[in-house]
């Protein structure tokens, strides 16, 4: 008698298909708005992290208390920042799209009589 257990069949192979290779991924162009976002909300969040700190000081014997004015940045900061937001979301929907069908078309026509360059496009 072989008191052996039974050899365990390999576990299954699952074959994946290769995922397709772009020459060029989509990359993303930012515009003069796209930047003037980008810039903003990092302000805005610096504006934000300020306001944070004020916030978090006790009462000093000061005229002015450094917990209205840390709440006086923080609610700038956040307004900032959202204004941040919605330029580079802007940028990178709207105007992005108007960026690729700003196309410039060049033809050439010749004939043995003339000869005529064509430009047209949106501009």
């Amino acid at each position: 008698t072989n008191t052996e257990p039974a050899p365990t069949p390999p576990p299954p192979v699952i074959l994946l298909s290769p995922t397709p290779h772009h020459d060029h991924p989509p990359t993303l162009r930012l515009g003069p708005l796209g930047l003037t976002g980008v810039a903003t909300l990092v302000g805005g969040a610096a504006t934000i992290g300020a306001g944070a700190l004020l916030i978090s000081l006790p009462k000093l014997n000061y005229d002015i208390d450094p917990r209205r004015v840390g709440a006086a940045l923080l609610i700038g900061g956040g307004v900032t920042t959202a204004l941040g937001i919605a330029a580079l979301a802007v940028d990178a929907t709207v105007l992005e799209r108007k960026r690729q069908r700003r196309r410039v078309h060049v033809s050439l026509d010749l004939s043995t009589t003339q000869a005529a360059v064509a430009m047209s496009g949106r501009f």
